[in-house]
């Protein structure tokens, strides 16, 4: 990943493997959207939310590089709520932090949607046992 294209608050080691697609962002939407846009659906009714912005639906592929690193502890954006969908059972969990304390841990199990607070501090591990850690993420801000 160039240093151009992480973002300002984010630092990605070296030996973070993985891919992403944006399918959506600033009202800018690749042809992939479309496949994804029941899953926001799903969480705008899990929320019960009349009315609400579309922020990002990013798609990540982590493969598995053998150990695991640093966890990149991080914030999606601000005053919203964020999904993960995962595609896949895998053993790449997601941590969630209070304090820089690990207060909740989610396994990926394929066909779930975690929805939680945008600016809930959280991070991925990379799979060690699993070859690849598939999820759709989704930020979206209530109006």
């Amino acid at each position: 990943i160039g240093q151009d294209n992480v973002e300002p608050n984010k630092q990605y080691p070296i030996e973070l493997h993985g891919f992403t697609h944006v399918a959506y962002s600033d009202n800018s939407e690749s042809n992939y959207f479309p496949i994804f846009q029941p899953i926001v659906y799903a969480m705008v009714d899990a929320l019960k939310l009349t009315s609400y912005e579309l922020v990002r639906l990013k798609l990540n592929l982590t493969l598995n590089v053998g150990k695991q690193v640093e966890p990149q502890i991080h914030t999606d954006c601000s005053d919203g709520f964020t999904a993960l969908y995962y595609l896949n059972d895998c053993d790449g969990d997601t941590l969630f932090y209070e304090n820089d304390v690990v207060f909740c841990r989610q396994t990926p199990k394929e066909n779930r949607l975690v929805i939680f607070d945008s600016n809930t501090p959280h991070s991925a591990q990379l799979p060690l046992v699993s070859t690849k850690r598939y999820v759709v993420n989704i930020n979206i801000a209530g109006i």
